[in-house]
Protein backbone atom coordinates (compact mmCIF):
# COMPACT_ATOMS: atom_id res chain seq x y z
CA UNK A 1 0.00 0.00 0.00
CA UNK A 2 1.08 3.11 -1.10
CA UNK A 3 2.25 6.07 1.64
CA UNK A 4 0.43 8.73 2.99
CA UNK A 5 2.62 11.54 1.22
CA UNK A 6 3.00 9.07 -2.20
CA UNK A 7 -0.92 9.34 -2.04
CA UNK A 8 -0.75 13.07 -1.74
CA UNK A 9 1.75 13.15 -4.61
CA UNK A 10 -0.41 11.31 -6.95
CA UNK A 11 -3.19 13.58 -7.39
CA UNK A 12 -3.15 17.46 -8.05
CA UNK A 13 -6.28 18.78 -6.71
CA UNK A 14 -8.80 17.15 -3.99
CA UNK A 15 -12.56 17.59 -3.16
CA UNK A 16 -11.96 17.86 0.90
CA UNK A 17 -15.01 17.79 2.63
CA UNK A 18 -15.69 20.59 5.19
CA UNK A 19 -16.99 19.48 8.72
CA UNK A 20 -18.83 22.30 10.36
CA UNK A 21 -18.52 22.84 13.46
CA UNK A 22 -21.61 21.04 14.94
CA UNK A 23 -19.96 18.33 12.88
CA UNK A 24 -23.15 16.84 12.33
CA UNK A 25 -24.30 18.66 9.05
CA UNK A 26 -23.81 17.32 5.12
CA UNK A 27 -20.33 17.87 3.97
CA UNK A 28 -19.81 20.93 1.73
CA UNK A 29 -17.22 20.28 -0.61
CA UNK A 30 -14.19 22.71 -1.17
CA UNK A 31 -11.58 22.22 -4.42
CA UNK A 32 -8.52 22.70 -2.80
CA UNK A 33 -5.15 23.02 -4.70
CA UNK A 34 -2.89 20.22 -2.95
CA UNK A 35 0.27 22.75 -3.25
CA UNK A 36 -2.03 24.45 -0.06
CA UNK A 37 -1.98 21.59 1.65
CA UNK A 38 1.90 21.09 1.95
CA UNK A 39 1.98 24.69 2.92
CA UNK A 40 -0.14 24.06 6.01
CA UNK A 41 0.06 21.66 9.05
CA UNK A 42 -2.66 19.29 10.80
CA UNK A 43 -3.93 18.28 13.96
CA UNK A 44 -4.43 14.26 14.08
CA UNK A 45 -6.68 13.39 17.12
CA UNK A 46 -6.36 9.84 19.08
CA UNK A 47 -9.41 8.96 20.97
CA UNK A 48 -10.93 11.87 21.73
CA UNK A 49 -14.60 10.48 21.10
CA UNK A 50 -16.35 11.24 24.50
CA UNK A 51 -19.29 13.77 25.62
CA UNK A 52 -17.03 15.06 28.43
CA UNK A 53 -14.58 16.90 26.09
CA UNK A 54 -14.13 19.62 23.68
CA UNK A 55 -10.98 20.08 21.28
CA UNK A 56 -10.32 23.33 20.37
CA UNK A 57 -7.34 25.40 18.42
CA UNK A 58 -7.59 28.92 18.55
CA UNK A 59 -11.10 30.61 18.96
CA UNK A 60 -12.47 27.09 17.60
CA UNK A 61 -13.56 24.68 19.32
CA UNK A 62 -15.49 21.09 18.24
CA UNK A 63 -17.14 18.45 20.07
CA UNK A 64 -16.02 15.10 19.69
CA UNK A 65 -18.83 13.12 19.86
CA UNK A 66 -21.23 14.92 17.88
CA UNK A 67 -19.58 13.25 14.72
CA UNK A 68 -18.25 10.11 15.25
CA UNK A 69 -15.86 10.30 12.25
CA UNK A 70 -14.12 13.66 13.58
CA UNK A 71 -10.29 12.77 13.96
CA UNK A 72 -8.58 16.23 13.42
CA UNK A 73 -8.01 19.55 12.20
CA UNK A 74 -6.31 20.20 8.88
CA UNK A 75 -5.12 23.57 7.24
CA UNK A 76 -3.71 25.40 10.02
CA UNK A 77 -1.37 27.73 9.02
CA UNK A 78 1.89 28.13 10.01
CA UNK A 79 2.92 29.84 13.35
CA UNK A 80 1.86 29.95 17.11
CA UNK A 81 -1.84 28.28 18.13
CA UNK A 82 -3.30 27.25 21.31
CA UNK A 83 -4.43 23.76 20.96
CA UNK A 84 -6.86 23.33 23.69
CA UNK A 85 -9.34 20.55 25.69
CA UNK A 86 -12.10 21.08 27.60
CA UNK A 87 -13.65 19.02 30.65
CA UNK A 88 -17.27 19.72 30.26
CA UNK A 89 -17.26 17.16 33.72
CA UNK A 90 -15.07 18.96 35.92
CA UNK A 91 -15.62 22.39 33.88
CA UNK A 92 -11.88 23.19 33.26
CA UNK A 93 -10.00 23.47 30.25
CA UNK A 94 -6.31 22.98 29.36
CA UNK A 95 -4.22 23.91 26.77
CA UNK A 96 -0.66 23.73 24.79
CA UNK A 97 0.97 26.32 22.88
CA UNK A 98 2.32 25.34 19.76
CA UNK A 99 4.49 25.90 16.56
CA UNK A 100 2.35 24.84 13.83
CA UNK A 101 5.52 24.10 10.93
CA UNK A 102 4.56 23.65 6.59
CA UNK A 103 3.71 19.42 5.94
CA UNK A 104 3.93 18.83 9.83
CA UNK A 105 1.40 16.66 11.66
CA UNK A 106 0.73 17.40 15.54
CA UNK A 107 -0.18 14.11 17.19
CA UNK A 108 -2.47 14.48 19.91
CA UNK A 109 -3.06 12.76 22.71
CA UNK A 110 -5.34 12.91 26.19
CA UNK A 111 -3.80 12.17 29.21
CA UNK A 112 -4.12 11.66 33.05
CA UNK A 113 -1.28 12.67 35.12
CA UNK A 114 -1.26 10.36 38.25
CA UNK A 115 -3.80 8.54 36.60
CA UNK A 116 -6.61 10.79 37.83
CA UNK A 117 -9.63 11.05 36.02
CA UNK A 118 -10.41 14.69 37.07
CA UNK A 119 -6.78 15.51 36.05
CA UNK A 120 -5.95 16.01 32.45
CA UNK A 121 -3.60 16.87 30.13
CA UNK A 122 -2.17 17.39 26.64
CA UNK A 123 0.63 15.30 24.79
CA UNK A 124 1.93 16.65 21.44
CA UNK A 125 4.22 15.16 19.09
CA UNK A 126 4.98 16.81 16.18
CA UNK A 127 5.83 14.40 12.92
CA UNK A 128 6.61 14.99 9.02
CA UNK A 129 3.49 13.65 7.37
CA UNK A 130 5.30 10.61 6.14
CA UNK A 131 6.10 9.54 9.58
CA UNK A 132 2.08 10.07 10.26
CA UNK A 133 1.11 7.04 9.02
CA UNK A 134 2.54 4.90 12.01
CA UNK A 135 0.30 6.67 13.98
CA UNK A 136 -2.89 5.59 11.98
CA UNK A 137 -3.57 8.61 9.79
CA UNK A 138 -4.13 8.10 6.21
CA UNK A 139 -5.38 9.68 3.11
CA UNK A 140 -8.99 8.74 3.63
CA UNK A 141 -8.89 10.14 7.42
CA UNK A 142 -7.43 13.27 6.27
CA UNK A 143 -9.62 14.42 3.38
CA UNK A 144 -12.89 13.01 4.96
CA UNK A 145 -12.72 13.07 8.77
CA UNK A 146 -10.57 16.19 9.41
CA UNK A 147 -12.45 19.40 10.27
CA UNK A 148 -11.43 22.41 7.72
CA UNK A 149 -9.75 25.27 10.27
CA UNK A 150 -9.26 27.99 7.18
CA UNK A 151 -13.09 27.71 6.37
CA UNK A 152 -14.17 27.45 9.82
CA UNK A 153 -12.00 31.16 10.44
CA UNK A 154 -13.75 32.26 7.39
CA UNK A 155 -16.90 31.82 8.91
CA UNK A 156 -16.02 33.55 11.90
CA UNK A 157 -15.22 36.78 9.98
CA UNK A 158 -11.98 37.75 12.08
CA UNK A 159 -7.91 36.77 10.69
CA UNK A 160 -7.45 34.24 13.98
CA UNK A 161 -3.83 34.93 12.79
CA UNK A 162 -3.98 38.90 14.65
CA UNK A 163 -5.08 37.50 17.44
CA UNK A 164 -2.42 34.73 17.93
CA UNK A 165 0.44 36.74 17.02
CA UNK A 166 2.47 40.14 18.47
CA UNK A 167 3.45 37.86 21.10
CA UNK A 168 5.87 35.40 22.54
CA UNK A 169 3.93 32.97 25.03
CA UNK A 170 7.57 31.36 26.67
CA UNK A 171 8.01 34.36 28.14
CA UNK A 172 5.15 34.21 30.16
CA UNK A 173 4.84 30.76 31.57
CA UNK A 174 6.82 29.48 34.31
CA UNK A 175 6.87 26.12 32.80
CA UNK A 176 9.04 25.35 29.23
CA UNK A 177 6.22 22.94 27.83
CA UNK A 178 3.87 25.53 26.61
CA UNK A 179 1.27 24.42 28.80
CA UNK A 180 -1.59 26.32 30.52
CA UNK A 181 -4.76 26.16 32.17
CA UNK A 182 -7.89 27.49 33.40
CA UNK A 183 -7.10 27.69 36.79
CA UNK A 184 -3.08 28.89 36.45
CA UNK A 185 -2.31 32.05 38.59
CA UNK A 186 -1.13 35.53 37.32
CA UNK A 187 1.96 36.69 39.76
CA UNK A 188 0.31 39.28 41.41
CA UNK A 189 -2.17 36.49 41.98
CA UNK A 190 0.21 34.03 43.94
CA UNK A 191 1.66 37.50 45.60
CA UNK A 192 -1.61 38.46 47.10
CA UNK A 193 -2.05 34.88 48.44
CA UNK A 194 1.45 34.95 49.76
CA UNK A 195 0.71 38.45 51.40
CA UNK A 196 -2.45 36.82 53.01
CA UNK A 197 -0.46 34.17 54.21
CA UNK A 198 2.42 36.13 55.66
CA UNK A 199 -0.42 38.82 57.32
CA UNK A 200 -2.46 35.85 59.11
CA UNK A 201 0.75 33.56 60.15
CA UNK A 202 1.73 35.37 63.33
CA UNK A 203 -1.89 34.31 64.88
CA UNK A 204 -1.78 31.49 66.89
CA UNK A 205 -5.37 30.89 66.83
CA UNK A 206 -6.25 27.34 65.73
CA UNK A 207 -8.81 28.85 63.63
CA UNK A 208 -6.77 30.83 62.43
CA UNK A 209 -4.17 28.40 61.47
CA UNK A 210 -6.33 26.32 59.72
CA UNK A 211 -7.08 29.20 57.61
CA UNK A 212 -3.63 29.69 56.86
CA UNK A 213 -2.86 26.08 56.13
CA UNK A 214 -5.57 25.95 53.58
CA UNK A 215 -4.20 29.11 52.11
CA UNK A 216 -0.47 27.17 51.65
CA UNK A 217 -2.16 24.07 49.99
CA UNK A 218 -3.67 26.62 47.62
CA UNK A 219 -0.23 28.72 47.08
CA UNK A 220 1.36 25.41 46.65
CA UNK A 221 -1.27 24.33 43.76
CA UNK A 222 -0.84 28.10 42.19
CA UNK A 223 2.80 27.20 42.13
CA UNK A 224 2.76 24.90 39.86
CA UNK A 225 1.97 27.16 36.83
CA UNK A 226 2.59 30.28 36.88
CA UNK A 227 1.52 33.46 34.35
CA UNK A 228 4.19 35.79 34.66
CA UNK A 229 2.49 38.56 33.78
CA UNK A 230 3.43 42.39 35.34
CA UNK A 231 2.19 43.17 38.96
CA UNK A 232 0.08 46.04 38.86
CA UNK A 233 -2.30 46.40 41.35
CA UNK A 234 -5.07 49.18 40.88
CA UNK A 235 -7.04 48.13 43.93
CA UNK A 236 -3.88 49.35 45.59
CA UNK A 237 -3.41 53.46 46.36
CA UNK A 238 0.30 53.17 46.48
CA UNK A 239 0.33 51.90 42.26
CA UNK A 240 -0.92 55.47 41.61
CA UNK A 241 1.57 57.26 43.72
CA UNK A 242 4.79 58.06 41.92
CA UNK A 243 7.90 57.98 44.45
CA UNK A 244 9.15 61.59 44.11
CA UNK A 245 6.47 63.06 42.83
CA UNK A 246 5.86 67.40 42.21
CA UNK A 247 2.28 66.54 41.17
CA UNK A 248 0.30 63.45 42.17
CA UNK A 249 -2.75 64.42 40.96
CA UNK A 250 -1.67 65.02 37.25
CA UNK A 251 -0.03 61.19 38.00
CA UNK A 252 -3.30 60.39 38.93
CA UNK A 253 -5.19 61.59 36.10
CA UNK A 254 -2.56 60.74 33.47
CA UNK A 255 -1.53 57.25 34.21
CA UNK A 256 1.62 57.02 31.57
CA UNK A 257 4.09 56.90 33.60
CA UNK A 258 3.03 53.65 35.38
CA UNK A 259 2.93 51.66 31.93
CA UNK A 260 6.67 53.45 31.76
CA UNK A 261 7.49 51.75 34.90
CA UNK A 262 5.85 48.52 34.07
CA UNK A 263 7.21 47.79 30.39
CA UNK A 264 10.16 50.09 30.53
CA UNK A 265 13.69 48.46 30.45
CA UNK A 266 16.34 50.69 30.81
CA UNK A 267 14.07 54.18 29.21
CA UNK A 268 13.88 52.24 26.07
CA UNK A 269 11.35 53.07 23.56
CA UNK A 270 10.46 49.69 22.77
CA UNK A 271 7.64 49.47 25.86
CA UNK A 272 4.83 50.08 23.86
CA UNK A 273 5.55 46.64 22.38
CA UNK A 274 6.20 44.92 25.46
CA UNK A 275 2.73 46.38 26.72
CA UNK A 276 0.75 45.58 23.82
CA UNK A 277 2.36 41.90 23.60
CA UNK A 278 0.90 41.70 27.17
CA UNK A 279 -2.07 42.98 26.55
CA UNK A 280 -2.49 40.09 23.17
CA UNK A 281 -1.59 37.27 25.68
CA UNK A 282 -3.47 38.15 28.10
CA UNK A 283 -6.56 38.01 25.97
CA UNK A 284 -5.92 34.95 24.61
CA UNK A 285 -5.79 33.17 27.90
CA UNK A 286 -9.01 35.20 29.01
CA UNK A 287 -10.70 34.35 25.85
CA UNK A 288 -9.78 30.76 25.39
CA UNK A 289 -9.00 29.55 28.13
CA UNK A 290 -11.55 31.46 30.68
CA UNK A 291 -8.77 32.48 32.79
CA UNK A 292 -10.19 34.68 35.11
CA UNK A 293 -6.18 36.18 36.57
CA UNK A 294 -5.67 36.94 32.72
CA UNK A 295 -8.80 38.40 32.46
CA UNK A 296 -8.31 40.76 35.59
CA UNK A 297 -4.84 41.37 33.72
CA UNK A 298 -6.35 42.43 30.59
CA UNK A 299 -8.82 44.75 31.71
CA UNK A 300 -6.03 46.53 33.73
CA UNK A 301 -4.17 46.91 31.07
CA UNK A 302 -6.91 48.39 29.18
CA UNK A 303 -7.89 51.04 31.87
CA UNK A 304 -3.99 51.85 31.95
CA UNK A 305 -4.45 53.09 28.12
CA UNK A 306 -7.93 54.69 28.63
CA UNK A 307 -6.53 56.75 30.98
CA UNK A 308 -2.77 57.50 29.50
CA UNK A 309 -3.46 60.80 28.11
CA UNK A 310 0.26 61.78 27.37
CA UNK A 311 0.65 57.53 25.75
CA UNK A 312 -2.04 58.86 22.89
CA UNK A 313 -0.04 62.49 22.08
CA UNK A 314 3.30 61.04 22.01
CA UNK A 315 2.90 57.47 20.55
CA UNK A 316 0.36 58.00 17.69
CA UNK A 317 1.23 54.75 16.16
CA UNK A 318 1.04 51.98 19.06
CA UNK A 319 -1.95 54.03 20.04
CA UNK A 320 -2.84 53.34 16.87
CA UNK A 321 -2.48 49.50 17.00
CA UNK A 322 -3.71 49.75 20.63
CA UNK A 323 -6.67 50.43 19.18
CA UNK A 324 -6.98 48.10 16.54
CA UNK A 325 -6.00 45.49 18.39
CA UNK A 326 -8.93 45.88 20.96
CA UNK A 327 -11.48 46.45 18.14
CA UNK A 328 -10.68 42.60 17.00
CA UNK A 329 -10.43 41.26 20.86
CA UNK A 330 -14.08 42.68 21.36
CA UNK A 331 -15.43 41.45 18.07
CA UNK A 332 -14.16 38.01 19.19
CA UNK A 333 -15.66 38.02 22.42
CA UNK A 334 -18.79 38.79 20.82
CA UNK A 335 -18.39 35.82 19.00
CA UNK A 336 -17.85 33.45 21.55
CA UNK A 337 -20.67 34.42 23.25
CA UNK A 338 -23.26 33.89 20.88
CA UNK A 339 -24.81 30.48 21.62
CA UNK A 340 -26.37 30.65 18.32
CA UNK A 341 -22.77 30.84 16.60
CA UNK A 342 -21.49 28.08 18.45
CA UNK A 343 -23.84 25.17 19.41
CA UNK A 344 -21.34 22.95 20.08
CA UNK A 345 -19.85 25.02 22.94
CA UNK A 346 -20.79 24.22 26.51
CA UNK A 347 -19.90 27.72 28.04
CA UNK A 348 -19.26 30.95 26.42
CA UNK A 349 -17.18 33.96 28.34
CA UNK A 350 -19.36 36.65 29.52
CA UNK A 351 -17.38 39.89 29.40
CA UNK A 352 -17.99 43.02 32.03
CA UNK A 353 -16.63 46.30 30.75
CA UNK A 354 -19.25 48.73 32.99
CA UNK A 355 -16.51 49.42 35.65
CA UNK A 356 -14.64 50.85 33.18
CA UNK A 357 -17.57 53.62 31.82
CA UNK A 358 -15.76 56.23 33.64
CA UNK A 359 -12.21 54.96 32.12
CA UNK A 360 -13.85 55.21 28.22
CA UNK A 361 -15.42 58.66 28.58
CA UNK A 362 -12.06 59.87 29.70
CA UNK A 363 -10.47 58.22 27.07
CA UNK A 364 -13.10 59.43 24.65
CA UNK A 365 -12.92 63.17 26.13
CA UNK A 366 -8.58 63.16 25.64
CA UNK A 367 -9.18 61.95 21.76
CA UNK A 368 -11.56 64.55 20.87
CA UNK A 369 -8.68 66.89 21.87
CA UNK A 370 -6.40 65.45 19.20
CA UNK A 371 -5.09 67.69 16.29
CA UNK A 372 -5.06 64.40 14.02
CA UNK A 373 -8.49 62.25 13.35
CA UNK A 374 -6.79 58.80 13.03
CA UNK A 375 -7.07 57.93 16.59
CA UNK A 376 -10.75 59.82 16.92
CA UNK A 377 -12.05 57.34 14.27
CA UNK A 378 -10.64 54.37 15.65
CA UNK A 379 -11.59 54.87 19.07
CA UNK A 380 -15.24 56.38 17.88
CA UNK A 381 -15.23 52.80 16.40
CA UNK A 382 -14.86 51.13 19.41
CA UNK A 383 -17.00 53.33 21.41
CA UNK A 384 -20.15 52.61 18.76
CA UNK A 385 -19.24 48.64 19.38
CA UNK A 386 -19.59 49.08 23.41
CA UNK A 387 -22.55 51.00 23.09
CA UNK A 388 -24.24 49.10 20.59
CA UNK A 389 -23.14 45.30 22.17
CA UNK A 390 -21.97 45.79 25.25
CA UNK A 391 -24.62 47.92 26.77
CA UNK A 392 -22.47 50.72 27.86
CA UNK A 393 -23.47 54.53 27.42
CA UNK A 394 -20.27 56.09 26.88
CA UNK A 395 -20.49 59.85 25.62
CA UNK A 396 -18.12 63.45 25.79
CA UNK A 397 -21.46 65.33 25.57
CA UNK A 398 -23.37 66.40 28.84
CA UNK A 399 -27.11 65.49 29.91
CA UNK A 400 -28.23 68.92 30.58
CA UNK A 401 -31.70 67.12 31.11
CA UNK A 402 -33.37 67.29 34.12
Amino acid sequence: MASFSRLLEDVAYVYIPDITRTLSKAYTYTYINMSAVEDTACVFLRDFHSPQYQVGIDTLFYKTDTYHNFQGIKLIPPGSHLIHITDSINNSRTGKFVEAEPGTVIIMDLVHPDDTVDNISIEISTVSVEKSIKYGLTQEIYVSKMTNYQNSVNELEIATTSIMQGFDYSKYLSNNTGHVTSEDATTLEVRKLDEAIMRRGNDAGSRNQKYVKDLTAGLKILNKNILKMSVIDLTDKKTLVRTGSANKMQDYMDRTWIIEKAFGQDRDSGFMKRYLAEFKFSFVLAAILNNQGAYQQWKTLLDLFLRSGRLLKQHEKESYDFMSTLSIQLRVFLRLRKKEDYEDMDDTFNVDLSELQDSFTECLLTVDELEGTKLQFAFGRIVQLLNSRFGMEISDRLDMSE
